[in-house]
């Protein structure tokens, strides 16, 4: 493990007993080799790098912390099910070999980082179910390789932005639950493999896009309650 990486395994450690509240079957064997055995971490296959961090209903609350910028062999970041708070690092923009970040935890606020469309190897991106704010940003279009985003249940605004039919690989789409308005973009026809659409209970208005008749891989579309005059032919 590298000494960089130590530092940020033992931070972690060390905040268990005062801000963050680890519970406690949480450890770190700091002897010999420096190797750490903690639920929830997993090493790459020569164990010089750690590429996953589950820490889903760890029982955290506090701050995300910066540091977790460090680790940047990380494929997997989860922190959901905690009592997290205050707003999501742009520091997590230097993550650039994540794969998967999950913080849906009902209190995160402020807005989406710009720096999170920097994640070009993201392919799964929750952070549903949270106090988020501001409109949904367009660096979210430059995830070429994103095949989930859900940010239902948080507090956006604004509109879908047109970047989302940039997300040619994008299966599911969970924007329910929101205050979101405008027109749903007619760009979310180029997301070919788009299988799921939930957009419900927000204030969307005007005409369906003729677009989306030409998903043919949709599934699921809901998008009631919202401000629609009449649902497309071209998808009922």
């Amino acid at each position: 493990m590298t000494e960089k990486t130590l530092s940020v395994a033992h931070n972690w450690v060390s905040q268990r007993r005062h801000r963050l509240q680890l519970r406690e079957e949480w450890h770190c064997i700091r002897e010999g080799n420096y190797i750490c055995s903690w639920t929830g971490l997993k090493y790459s296959d020569d164990r010089t790098h750690v590429v996953g961090l589950n820490l889903s209903g760890a029982g955290l609350y506090g701050l995300i912390s910066p540091d977790f910028s460090h680790l940047t062999s990380l494929q997997v970041l989860d922190l959901s099910l905690n009592f997290l708070h205050g707003s999501i690092p742009p520091e997590l923009g230097q993550l650039q070999n994540l794969k998967e970040l999950h913080l849906y935890s009902k209190s995160l606020c402020g807005k989406i980082p710009d720096e999170i469309g920097l994640l070009k190897k993201l392919q799964v991106l929750r952070l549903l179910d949270n106090m988020l704010t501001g409109e949904i940003t367009p660096h979210l279009g430059n995830l070429s390789d994103l095949r989930e985003l859900g940010l239902a249940f948080s507090e956006f605004n604004g509109s879908i932005p047109v970047e989302i039919g940039y997300l040619k690989h994008l299966k599911s789409l969970n924007v329910q639950q929101n205050s979101l308005s405008g027109l749903i973009p007619e760009e979310i026809g180029s997301c070919t493999d788009l299988q799921v659409f939930s957009a419900a209970n927000n204030m969307l208005e005007g005409e369906i896009p003729a677009s989306m008749g030409k998903l043919k891989a949709l599934k699921k579309h809901v998008i009631s309650r919202n401000e629609f005059p009449q649902l497309c032919s071209a998808i009922i």
